[in-house]
C-alpha cells in the first residue's frame, strides 16, 4: 500500500495541473487535488492487494495503451494543420506545465 500511496500523490498533484491546463473553465471540483486522488484509488486499491503479480497482466497491458494514447495525443497537439511540428507549441506547453507546477 505504501507505493500506492506515492502513485496517489504524484496523480493528485499532475491531474491538478493537468485538469488547469487543459480545461481552466471547468467546475472548481475538477481542479481538486482530492478528486483525482480518490478516482484513482478506486482502480488501485485492488491492484495493489493482489498476492502475485500474474494477476497484473491486464493492467500492464492497459498501463502500456494509456501510454500509447497519451503520445498520440502530445504528437497531434505538437503537430500544426499544415502538418509541420511547431516548436513554439511545444515550447508554449512546457512553460506552461513548469508554471502549473
Amino acid at each position: 500500500l505504501g507505493g500506492q500511496a506515492s502513485y496517489l500523490i504524484v496523480i493528485g498533484d499532475a491531474m491538478q495541473a493537468v485538469t488547469s491546463f487543459l480545461a481552466p473553465s471547468a467546475p472548481a471540483v475538477f481542479h481538486t487535488r482530492q478528486l483525482w486522488i480518490f478516482l484513482t484509488a478506486i482502480p488501485l486499491t485492488p491492484l495493489v492487494l493482489q498476492r502475485h503479480l500474474h494477476a497484473l497482466r491486464f493492467a500492464s497491458t492497459a498501463s502500456v495503451a494509456a501510454m500509447a494514447v497519451v503520445a498520440l495525443g502530445l504528437a497531434a497537439r505538437v503537430v500544426n494543420a499544415d502538418g509541420v511540428a511547431s516548436t513554439e507549441a511545444v515550447e508554449e506547453q512546457e512553460g506552461s506545465v513548469i508554471q502549473a507546477l
